[in-house]
């Protein structure tokens, strides 16, 4: 097998350490890199090439080709791994290869290679017995503790994209019995006693313990409760199911295990002690413990910010009978905003002292944020609408940001912007413009709560279901196992099936969503495009800052208390 340029392996060893190893899933360690840079194995060379050459600014590689480098060493790294696989000579560097891969191919919309190499690493790693503790007899070693965070690297993977409305998880939290990674694992090599380490479904010998195993457990037991947010949102409609406000339902016992989760959350993790921005300024050292702390973070936030959007409660509500409590329906028009503005303000914060994350799942949790800012720009409150403006503004400039190095975040960059624009014709998802006070003219209902029209719903379902922002040069090839969408009518029976035959061009020149082939925009683009002063404080031209008393009952929202707007607020 043909092996990559030394030199450029280097370099983008280099660009995998700038940009890749603060992500809290990072399979290589960075001394690991400097010792074995110049002798990368194909399976994972490729696949590192492929993934950091979008970021890297190099030239491109003296292939003989006028392919990009990372589409050629994508191609090149499928060929590779496919073999190993194929022959079931799987070891730690092809699964590693395996999961740089998969991250390639969901960033670029290749969806039929992404779900099934995750999956198959799961059940992979299942046979092989590593999502179990029965090698706790050598847990404090570097062989074990390499297979330990390869293992959740998976699980935190299959969370971040597998949870959608046409796909599911691999394999649910039970089946991950092994203990977290190591919070030190140089000093865990080096002692044999070392404290024996949590693991995901332990729980505190006391009720609301602090055990502090590390800021990178707290990150996987957020993605734990993630996945099955995720899957309550994407769940098909059910009649029979408990109303979310009432116990045991599926919302409360998600609500449940957040507030769980915050009880054991140690004090040295928590906003005010970590001081973020003094420490991205002043402690290089401490840079990839704050990244993995960012994704504490959004984690934290989205998953309130999700159960509580207000389409999300829309769509929930509408198949329910009866009254619907009002006072659900406050806690959720606040808990969407206040979680979804400290997205926002962790963006801000980043950008603030340059800490750059590039990883397109926070651009998704940004998407997330966006459009239930985008809910509360019809604020009377000219304060308020302000604040919520710039906000918006300042997530879907991340969000476009991260679209000039993946394709997916320009998908989704163009559906947000679409969403705006149509905001204007479906009004507010929230219920009343009056405030909650408890003195409504009459009790919510399904029938009588706001819905939109089946564009604007399939538009938004779009965007929350990161699953769909697949590119429109992605083809899908899945040979003839998927239907076409619009089948040509059945032949008689005694003509033989015709079979066209389609060259490259023809599959490359379908009909694309017009949605993605929207202008791409750049940051200086968006104030003007949304009608704000650069300072986002001036609102005069944002199109929907007013609104008629007689626009309808959803014309308006709810007067925003000031602590919720203001500041003066600290949680995680």
């Amino acid at each position: 097998m043909s092996s990559l340029p030394p030199d450029f392996v280097k370099a983008e060893i280099d660009v995998y350490v700038t940009y890749f190893h603060d992500q809290p899933y990072c399979l290589f360690s960075h001394d690991w890199l400097l010792t074995h840079g110049g002798l990368l194995p194909a399976e994972i060379a490729y696949p590192l090439v492929a993934l950091t050459s979008r970021l890297s600014g190099c030239s491109p590689l003296p292939l003989g080709t006028s392919r990009a480098p990372a589409e050629y060493c994508a191609e090149k790294a499928w060929e590779i791994l496919s073999h190993y696989h194929r022959s079931g000579n799987v070891g730690m560097s092809v699964m590693q290869g395996t999961f740089l891969m998969a991250q390639v191919d969901f960033a670029d919309g290749r969806l039929h290679r992404a779900y099934p190499a995750v999956a198959m690493a799961i059940r992979t790693l299942q046979s092989a017995g590593l999502n179990k503790d029965r090698y706790a007899h050598c847990l404090n070693t570097p062989e074990a503790e390499e297979r330990i965070r390869l293992t959740w690297a998976f699980f935190m993977l299959d969370r971040s994209y597998n949870a959608s409305r046409n796909y599911s998880l691999c394999l649910s939290d039970k089946h991950f019995t092994l203990p977290f990674p190591s919070p030190d694992p140089v000093a865990a090599h080096r002692d044999p006693h070392s404290p024996i380490r949590g693991r995901l479904l332990d729980g505190p010998s006391k009720q609301g313990e602090k055990v502090d195993h590390g800021v990178l457990a707290c990150l996987i037991r957020l993605y734990s409760i993630w996945g099955k947010t995720t899957e309550y949102v994407f769940a098909p409609s059910d009649k029979n199911a408990l109303p979310p406000w009432q116990a045991g339902s599926a919302m409360a016992r998600l609500e449940s295990d957040w507030l769980q989760f915050e009880t054991h959350f140690a004090d040295a993790h928590r906003y005010i002690q970590v001081d973020f921005q003094r420490r991205a300024r002043e402690e290089p050292q401490a840079r990839g413990y704050l990244a993995t702390w960012l994704y504490v973070q959004f984690l934290f936030h989205s998953v309130q910010a999700f159960l509580h959007h207000p389409f999300v409660i829309m769509v929930k509500l509408r198949q329910m009978d009866g009254n619907i409590p009002n006072t659900f329906l406050q806690k959720s028009y606040e808990s969407s905003l206040l979680h979804s503005r400290w997205i926002a303000r962790f963006v801000r914060e980043m950008s603030e002292v340059g800490f750059c994350l590039y990883d397109p799942f926070l651009g998704y949790l940004a998407a997330i944020a966006a459009t239930i800012q985008l809910e509360h720009t019809s604020s009377r409150n000219q304060q308020v609408a302000s604040l919520v403006n710039k906000d918006f503004r300042t997530l879907v400039q991340f969000i476009n940001g991260l679209s000039a190095h993946y394709d997916n975040m320009g998908v989704l960059a163009n559906r947000v912007n679409e969403l705006a624009t149509r905001h204007k014709n479906y009004g507010s998802l929230y219920y009343t413009q009056d405030r909650y006070s408890g003195a409504l003219s009459r009790m919510p209902t399904p029938s009588n709560i706001p819905h939109m029209s089946p564009d604007d719903e399939s538009l938004m379902w779009h965007i929350l279901d990161l699953s769909s922002c697949v590119p429109p040069t992605d083809t899908t090839p899945l040979g003839d196992l998927a239907l076409p969408p619009n089948p040509p009518a059945r032949q008689p029976l005694s003509e033989p099936p015709v079979t066209p035959t389609l060259s490259d061009d023809t599959v490359h020149a379908r009909p694309a969503d017009h949605r993605a082939n929207l202008p791409p925009l750049s940051s200086q683009d968006l104030p003007a495009l949304y009608g704000l002063d650069p300072d986002g404080m001036n609102v005069p031209g944002w199109p929907f800052a007013h609104r008629n008393a007689n626009d309808g009952l959803e014309a308006g929202i709810p007067d925003i208390p000031d602590w919720l707007m203001l500041g003066g607020y600290e949680q995680l």
